[in-house]
């Protein structure tokens, strides 16, 4: 009986965490006008939900009253709350990194609870590595996104360098 409370205590935590996830998103994409960004949330928030869906059909209905306490860390609802509300007057850049830190929050709870003492069927631990995987894929593609975005820039940062150099040498 212990394991099965660790059990539903694990996935209500996931679900709790999954649905401040997906509201973020959700309202993230209807405050984004970059089409991107938009896209991306979207995606994530459809993603989300699919995950909602997932550890929703895992929990015993019968046995949320012998859960454990399910609340999260206050910075991890924090993070994710903060999304939607940077996006108005802060650069593209700091949105990423909010995403990031959201993200890579949501990667160390599953994470954790897969490490933890609870015992899960193998469907469930298989749907839920499956999940972790798809949000470390999400980490990965955002930091290709950042650097891609740091190279521009230094590209454009050296075109005009060159530019300016070009011009002093000019008139010397």
């Amino acid at each position: 009986m212990d394991n099965l409370r660790k059990y539903h205590t694990s996935l209500n935590r996931l679900l709790l965490a999954q649905m401040y996830r997906t509201e973020a998103y959700k309202k993230a994409s209807e405050g984004t006008i970059d089409i991107k960004l938009k896209r991306l949330f979207k995606d994530n928030a459809r993603i989300g939900k699919k995950f909602i869906e997932d550890i929703s059909l895992m929990i015993n209905p019968l046995m949320i009253a012998e859960t454990e306490d399910t609340d999260l860390p206050t910075h991890y609802q924090r993070t994710w709350e903060a999304l939607p509300d940077i996006l108005f007057g802060e650069s593209k850049n700091t949105v990423l990194d909010q995403y990031l830190a959201g993200e890579n929050l949501s990667f160390q709870l599953y994470t954790e609870v897969l490490n933890s003492e609870t015992e899960f069927p193998e469907l469930v631990r298989d749907v839920l590595l499956s999940q972790k995987e798809i949000i470390r894929y999400t980490i990965e593609e955002m930091k290709e996104m950042k650097v891609s975005k740091l190279n521009l820039f230094f590209r454009k940062f050296t075109q005009l360098r060159r530019f300016f150099i070009q011009r002093r040498i000019q008139f010397q």
